[in-house]
C-alpha cells in the first residue's frame, strides 16, 4: 500500500476514534454531574463543570496535535519530486515523437542528367526503428526498405545511420547502406554512404538523400522518400 494512503487512512481513523471517546466521555459526565447536582450544593457543580470543561479543551488539544503529527509523518514518508525532476511535457512529447518505428515509402527520384531516361517514379516500401541515443540532438536509426530504382530494377538494402535535429523541424544526417540491384556494381551487394536532409511535420518526416552513380563514382541525383510513423505516442 502507498505510505501516503497508509498514513491517511490511520489518520482519519484515530481522528474519528479520539472523537468519539471525547463525546462519549463528556456525555458520561454531564450524566454524572446532573446526578451529583440534585444531591450536592450549586458551588460543588460550578466547580465540577469548570473542571470538565478544561479536561474537554486538553482532549481536544490532544486530538489535533496527535492529527498534524500524522500528517506531518505522511509528508515526510512521502518527499515531493521537485518540478526540476519531472520532464516537461513538451520534452516528453519530443522524445516520443522521434522514437519507434515507421513506415518507408518511396515515390520519386530527380537526376542531374535527365536526358539519360531514368526512371524517376520509384515505388517501394520499408521499416525503419529510430533510437533517442546516444544524445537528445542525435537519432540513431535502423533501416530495410525495398524500392524500383532509377534504371527500372528492384534495389534492396538495410542501412544504418544517424541524424542531428539543427532546428525544431530540420534534420541532418547519413547512413551507411548494404544493398544489392542490378543497376549497381554488376549486380553484387555494395556498401555506401547515402548522405541526407529531413523535414519534419506533424511526426511524418519527409527525407531526401544522395544517389550514387551505378559505378560509385558519384552522384546521379536525389531521392525522395517519407517516414510515417507507426503508432501513436503514449
Amino acid at each position: 500500500m502507498d505510505q501516503r494512503a497508509l498514513i491517511g487512512w490511520v489518520t482519519k481513523d484515530v481522528a474519528t476514534l479520539l472523537g468519539a471517546l471525547s463525546q462519549q466521555r463528556h456525555a458520561s459526565w454531564r450524566d454524572g454531574s446532573w446526578n451529583f447536582a440534585t444531591r450536592q450544593s450549586p458551588q460543588r457543580f460550578s466547580r465540577h463543570d469548570l473542571r470538565g470543561r478544561r479536561t474537554s479543551l486538553t482532549r481536544s488539544k490532544l486530538r489535533q496535535l496527535t492529527m498534524a503529527g500524522l500528517a506531518g509523518m505522511g509528508t515526510l514518508c512521502s518527499p515531493a519530486v521537485s518540478s526540476e525532476e519531472r520532464p516537461s511535457d513538451a520534452e516528453r512529447s519530443s522524445e516520443r515523437s522521434d522514437a519507434g518505428f515507421g513506415l518507408n515509402i518511396f515515390g520519386l527520384s530527380l537526376h542531374t542528367n535527365r536526358s539519360e531516361g531514368h526512371n524517376e517514379i520509384n515505388p517501394g516500401v520499408g521499416l525503419r526503428y529510430v533510437l533517442r541515443e546516444p544524445a537528445p540532438p542525435w537519432s540513431m536509426f535502423v533501416e530495410a526498405s525495398v524500392y524500383y530504382d532509377s534504371s527500372r530494377e528492384w534495389a534492396k538494402y538495410i542501412a544504418l545511420g544517424t541524424s542531428y535535429r539543427f532546428a525544431k523541424s530540420w534534420m541532418v544526417g547519413a547512413a551507411v547502406a548494404y544493398g544489392q540491384s542490378r543497376s549497381y556494381n554488376d549486380g553484387k551487394p555494395f556498401v555506401a554512404v547515402i548522405p541526407g536532409v529531413a523535414f519534419e511535420y506533424r511526426r511524418v518526416v519527409y527525407n531526401a538523400v544522395l544517389l550514387p552513380s551505378g559505378d560509385g563514382s558519384g552522384i546521379t541525383g536525389l531521392g525522395f522518400y517519407v517516414t510515417i510513423p507507426l503508432g501513436r505516442p503514449e
